[in-house]
């Protein structure tokens, strides 16, 4: 390779580097603020509505409500 073209090689590289690394480590510390910020954590509570009271949607409410409880 000719010391021309390795040095225009390796000096664009790293003025790449320099220019476009920030870009980079802006968008990754965006992602994790936002990240931290919204909280994607699934909820602590679950609302299911059902149907009337003694229909066939209640107890099928009713069985759920047995599954999922701790």
């Amino acid at each position: 390779m000719n010391k021309n073209v390795r040095f225009f090689f390796f000096s664009s590289l790293w003025e790449w580097l320099l220019s476009f690394g920030s870009f980079v480590s802006l968008g990754v510390a965006l992602m994790v603020g936002a990240y931290h910020w919204l909280d994607p954590n699934p909820p602590k509570q679950v609302v299911l509505a059902t149907g009337l009271e003694q229909s066939a949607y209640d107890a099928m409410g009713q069985h759920y409500a047995k599954a999922l409880s701790v």
